[in-house]
Protein backbone atom coordinates (compact mmCIF):
# COMPACT_ATOMS: atom_id res chain seq x y z
CA UNK A 1 0.00 0.00 0.00
CA UNK A 2 2.87 2.58 0.74
CA UNK A 3 4.68 1.79 -2.58
CA UNK A 4 1.22 2.12 -4.22
CA UNK A 5 0.62 5.82 -2.58
CA UNK A 6 4.24 6.78 -3.55
CA UNK A 7 3.60 5.77 -7.36
CA UNK A 8 0.39 7.65 -7.27
CA UNK A 9 2.64 10.77 -5.98
CA UNK A 10 4.79 10.20 -8.73
CA UNK A 11 2.70 9.85 -11.42
CA UNK A 12 0.58 12.85 -10.12
CA UNK A 13 3.81 15.12 -10.31
CA UNK A 14 5.08 14.04 -13.89
CA UNK A 15 0.98 14.79 -14.85
CA UNK A 16 1.21 18.46 -13.93
CA UNK A 17 4.92 18.74 -15.16
CA UNK A 18 3.77 19.00 -18.99
CA UNK A 19 1.08 21.56 -17.47
CA UNK A 20 3.39 23.98 -16.32
CA UNK A 21 5.52 23.48 -19.70
CA UNK A 22 2.56 24.13 -21.78
CA UNK A 23 1.70 27.35 -19.70
CA UNK A 24 5.12 28.35 -19.88
CA UNK A 25 5.60 28.15 -23.34
CA UNK A 26 2.19 30.01 -24.61
CA UNK A 27 3.25 32.67 -26.58
CA UNK A 28 1.80 32.70 -29.96
CA UNK A 29 3.88 32.10 -32.42
CA UNK A 30 6.09 28.82 -33.34
CA UNK A 31 9.04 30.14 -34.42
CA UNK A 32 12.02 30.28 -31.50
CA UNK A 33 12.14 33.92 -30.30
CA UNK A 34 15.10 35.25 -29.10
CA UNK A 35 14.55 36.33 -24.95
CA UNK A 36 13.43 39.68 -24.29
CA UNK A 37 15.50 41.76 -22.18
CA UNK A 38 15.07 44.70 -20.40
CA UNK A 39 17.99 47.19 -20.70
CA UNK A 40 19.21 48.21 -17.68
CA UNK A 41 17.68 51.23 -16.38
CA UNK A 42 20.42 54.19 -16.69
CA UNK A 43 20.16 56.87 -14.13
CA UNK A 44 21.48 60.75 -15.33
CA UNK A 45 23.28 62.40 -12.72
CA UNK A 46 23.74 65.85 -13.14
CA UNK A 47 26.79 67.86 -11.96
CA UNK A 48 25.99 69.73 -8.73
CA UNK A 49 25.03 73.17 -9.15
CA UNK A 50 27.47 75.90 -8.82
CA UNK A 51 27.02 78.38 -6.07
CA UNK A 52 29.41 81.19 -5.31
CA UNK A 53 30.32 81.06 -1.43
CA UNK A 54 29.82 83.85 0.30
CA UNK A 55 29.99 84.78 3.53
CA UNK A 56 27.39 87.05 5.79
CA UNK A 57 28.32 90.70 5.30
CA UNK A 58 29.92 92.18 8.14
CA UNK A 59 27.54 94.83 9.91
CA UNK A 60 28.69 97.94 9.27
CA UNK A 61 29.19 100.76 11.90
CA UNK A 62 27.46 103.47 12.69
CA UNK A 63 28.30 106.40 15.22
CA UNK A 64 25.95 108.13 16.94
CA UNK A 65 27.21 110.74 20.01
CA UNK A 66 25.01 112.67 22.09
CA UNK A 67 26.22 115.93 23.05
CA UNK A 68 28.58 116.58 25.66
CA UNK A 69 27.23 119.50 26.36
CA UNK A 70 23.96 117.90 27.84
CA UNK A 71 21.82 119.36 25.11
CA UNK A 72 19.11 116.92 24.58
CA UNK A 73 20.42 116.27 21.18
CA UNK A 74 22.89 114.21 19.37
CA UNK A 75 25.63 115.52 17.36
CA UNK A 76 24.56 113.99 14.36
CA UNK A 77 20.93 115.43 12.94
CA UNK A 78 21.29 112.41 9.73
CA UNK A 79 22.59 109.12 9.28
CA UNK A 80 23.46 107.19 6.48
CA UNK A 81 23.80 103.34 5.95
CA UNK A 82 23.60 100.78 3.36
CA UNK A 83 20.32 98.29 3.75
CA UNK A 84 21.65 94.83 5.79
CA UNK A 85 23.14 95.15 9.62
CA UNK A 86 23.85 98.07 11.07
CA UNK A 87 25.72 98.41 14.30
CA UNK A 88 24.75 101.78 15.81
CA UNK A 89 27.29 102.50 18.51
CA UNK A 90 26.15 105.12 21.08
CA UNK A 91 28.71 107.40 23.13
CA UNK A 92 27.70 109.23 25.62
CA UNK A 93 29.87 112.31 26.41
CA UNK A 94 26.54 114.05 28.09
CA UNK A 95 26.31 114.27 31.77
CA UNK A 96 22.70 112.83 31.30
CA UNK A 97 22.12 109.10 30.56
CA UNK A 98 20.38 108.22 26.77
CA UNK A 99 20.18 105.62 24.48
CA UNK A 100 19.34 105.02 21.17
CA UNK A 101 16.30 103.40 19.11
CA UNK A 102 15.39 102.82 15.64
CA UNK A 103 11.73 103.19 14.30
CA UNK A 104 10.09 103.71 11.16
CA UNK A 105 6.57 105.07 11.01
CA UNK A 106 5.29 104.03 14.55
CA UNK A 107 7.13 100.31 14.63
CA UNK A 108 10.11 100.59 17.21
CA UNK A 109 12.94 98.02 15.35
CA UNK A 110 14.91 98.22 18.32
CA UNK A 111 16.45 100.45 21.47
CA UNK A 112 19.86 100.24 23.24
CA UNK A 113 20.24 99.91 26.62
CA UNK A 114 20.20 103.30 28.90
CA UNK A 115 23.78 104.14 29.07
CA UNK A 116 25.16 106.70 31.78
CA UNK A 117 27.82 109.69 31.14
CA UNK A 118 31.47 108.47 29.67
CA UNK A 119 29.83 105.24 28.60
CA UNK A 120 29.26 103.26 24.88
CA UNK A 121 26.50 100.88 24.03
CA UNK A 122 25.76 98.91 20.87
CA UNK A 123 22.15 98.32 19.08
CA UNK A 124 22.32 96.38 15.79
CA UNK A 125 19.67 95.96 13.47
CA UNK A 126 18.98 94.95 9.99
CA UNK A 127 17.24 97.27 7.43
CA UNK A 128 15.99 97.19 4.16
CA UNK A 129 16.44 100.76 2.24
CA UNK A 130 14.54 103.46 3.53
CA UNK A 131 14.02 106.51 5.95
CA UNK A 132 14.00 105.79 9.52
CA UNK A 133 14.20 107.85 12.41
CA UNK A 134 17.15 107.49 15.13
CA UNK A 135 16.08 109.07 18.79
CA UNK A 136 16.73 108.81 22.54
CA UNK A 137 13.65 106.68 23.91
CA UNK A 138 14.50 107.84 27.38
CA UNK A 139 11.20 109.64 28.51
CA UNK A 140 11.11 112.68 27.65
CA UNK A 141 14.06 113.01 25.17
CA UNK A 142 12.73 112.56 21.99
CA UNK A 143 10.16 115.23 22.45
CA UNK A 144 13.00 117.32 23.54
CA UNK A 145 14.23 116.74 20.38
CA UNK A 146 16.81 114.18 20.62
CA UNK A 147 16.26 112.45 17.21
CA UNK A 148 17.69 112.50 13.79
CA UNK A 149 16.59 110.69 10.29
CA UNK A 150 18.72 107.68 8.99
CA UNK A 151 18.75 107.00 5.33
CA UNK A 152 19.51 103.15 4.00
CA UNK A 153 20.20 102.62 0.46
Amino acid sequence: MITSRKMLGVAAAAAMAPVGVVVAGCGGSSSAAAPTTTPPATTTVSPPATTTATTPAASQTVDVTADPTGKLEFVQKALTAKAGAIDFKLTNASPVPHNVAIEQGTTVLGTSTTIDSNASTDLTVTLKPGTYEFYCAVPGHKEAGMSGTLTVS
